[in-house]
């Protein structure tokens, strides 16, 4: 910590003097009346903010706040109300939900090739702002229920006519690798960022292919970025009508957001 300043010490025998009795003389205070003063402090505080914010939201979106245990929960809401409720979409469950989940990956914390390095001089840590909302300004939802692939519509010029789809396949070869690459393995239960794959001495026949299950957007990024060659094996697909209200959604909340930072 750097030392006080002659202002720091000031403004700290200023905050000693408005509270009452916790000035004891010109060199000792009364702690634990310091303490309990700063702590009050901070609930109020954090308790104004939030009636400010409840009140903000009822008027915006008429939606209490109280009524959620989440901010994730809350958010949730306004995109229940404003999207999901509203556009012929259907909530999965069962066996559906649990295939589906295995498209979804977890955000990544990892240095090129997932090598680990040790550094004694300053690093500059750069972050993008709201990686999630930047996604949904792009993406879409699809009206109707999901459908089982099947065993002839299990090739790519199927799959590109329907409006979206979630499948499993079996990557055979990698074209083009990256430092970063897409692709996910699992390996006892963790997912590893490592797109390289055991082949014999001969570097001919795979021995352990790739099995995911990714989503259309993925799956032709894995085509497009890393030329990988693969199976189709199973999954579901939508062909009902893609509605963009998710994205006029997510950039008035997000502008929202900017105008109460303000």
């Amino acid at each position: 910590d750097k030392p006080w300043t002659t202002e720091d010490k000031q403004q700290f025998i200023t905050n000693i003097n408005s509270i009452p009795d916790c000035c004891i003389n010109d060199f000792t205070f009364d702690m634990w009346l310091y303490a309990e003063f700063y702590c009050k402090q901070d609930v109020r505080i954090l308790r104004l903010s939030f009636i400010a914010f409840s009140n903000g939201f009822i008027k915006d979106f008429n939606i209490d706040p109280h009524n959620f245990i989440s901010i994730s929960s809350l958010a949730n809401e306004v995109f229940n109300q404003n999207v999901y409720y509203n556009h012929n979409l259907y909530r999965v469950g069962g066996v559906v939900r649990k295939f589906i989940s295995h498209a979804v990956y977890g955000g990544r914390c990892m240095c090129a090739y997932n090598k680990k390095w040790h550094t004694t001089i300053p690093l500059c840590d750069f972050d993008a702002v709201s990686l999630y909302p930047s996604a949904m300004k792009r993406l879409y939802t699809v009206e109707g229920k999901p459908k089982v692939i099947k065993s002839d519509q299990l090739n790519m010029d199927f799959l590109t006519s329907v409006s979206a789809y979630v499948v499993e396949i079996e990557i055979t070869k990698v074209n083009k690798h990256y430092p970063f690459p897409l692709i996910v393995q699992k390996v006892n239960g963790i997912n590893v960022n490592d797109d390289t794959m055991k082949s014999s001495d001969k570097g001919a026949a795979i021995i352990d292919p790739i099995t995911m299950v990714v989503d259309n957007i993925y799956l032709e990024d894995l085509i497009n970025f890393q030329k990988i060659e693969f199976k189709l094996i199973r999954g579901y697909y939508w062909d009902g009508k893609k509605d963009y209200t998710i994205q006029d959604t997510i950039s008035m909340l997000f502008n929202k957001r900017l105008q109460y930072k303000q």
